[in-house]
């Protein structure tokens, strides 16, 4: 379980939402003849427009952080509608179904952005909760949301696609002795 990319889906998921609207609408600007599109003319443009927002998007470039220099970090979220699925229903889950506090500790780390002991600080004076289950229920959600993941066919829960014979390779690597 990579452990900072789900971190990276739940903090920004309304990025990858916005990155993904944009997307679907930049998909959705219509291609009339020629530059090669195949054809002259569009002889059903409601068809073609309703086919292309059912498309799955892909991948997108999710961009966070500060500004310098004109310039942003980005990450780039493959399976991204699965991803913000993940996302959202590992949300929903924590607010409705478990305990508040978990709500609580997602509230502030993936809203408020805390981090290491000013989390552990914030959580046990809010929630009356220690580090052990500080820590305890940091993973309980990451967990859930990579076994979210899983479920939806992400490979690895990490967004990168592993290749279809990874496996077959690292085990020849390995009985040549490299």
């Amino acid at each position: 379980m990579d452990k900072a990319y789900i971190d990276f889906i739940l903090m920004y998921r309304k990025s990858i939402e916005k990155a993904i609207s944009e997307k679907r609408a930049d998909m959705n600007t219509r291609k009339v003849g020629g530059d090669g599109t195949g054809h002259c003319r569009i002889s059903d443009p409601t068809a073609e427009t309703a086919l292309r927002n059912i498309a799955p998007v892909g991948t997108v470039d999710v961009y966070y952080g500060p500004i310098i220099n004109g310039l942003r970090d980005f990450r780039t979220v493959y399976d991204s509608e699965r991803w913000l699925r993940v996302a959202n229903e590992t949300w929903l889950y924590f607010k409705r179904n478990k305990n508040q506090r978990y709500y609580c500790l997602m509230k502030h780390m993936y809203i408020d952005g805390l981090k290491g002991r000013e989390l552990e600080k914030v959580v046990g004076k809010e929630l009356h909760v220690g580090r052990r289950r500080c820590y305890y229920m940091q993973m309980s959600i990451r967990r859930h949301a990579y076994k979210l993941g899983k479920s939806l066919g992400l490979r690895g829960a990490d967004g990168y696609k592993k290749h279809p014979r990874a496996d077959s390779i690292l085990k020849m690597f390995k009985e040549s002795g490299k």
